[in-house]
């Protein structure tokens, strides 16, 4: 479960804040701000590697394996999101 940590901005309104480990419309939002090519090169990596661990390196894609990536849970994606900025601990 994801929640808010730390100080609310100075606002009378406080904007919904998604919940991106669960929500996948969130995911698909939080994805756009990777509209460098070096930035989504690095997040399907990221991605490659948390929902395929057996798979060494991406070599080659086939209908397999796309599945699974194109399956991806909002949690992974986070996890591949986060490793990608270089926020994950």
């Amino acid at each position: 479960m994801c929640n808010w940590i730390g100080d609310l901005p100075n606002s009378s309104v406080v904007e919904y804040i998604p919940r991106f480990t669960t929500d996948l419309n969130a995911c698909h939002e939080m994805e756009k701000v990777l509209d460098d090519g070096g930035l989504w090169k690095g997040y399907c990596n990221r991605l490659w590697e948390v929902v395929c661990p057996q798979f060494e390196q991406m070599s080659g894609l086939n209908a397999a394996v796309a599945l699974l990536l194109l399956h991806a849970t909002a949690a992974q994606r986070c996890e591949a999101f986060l490793k990608t900025l270089g926020l994950w601990r």
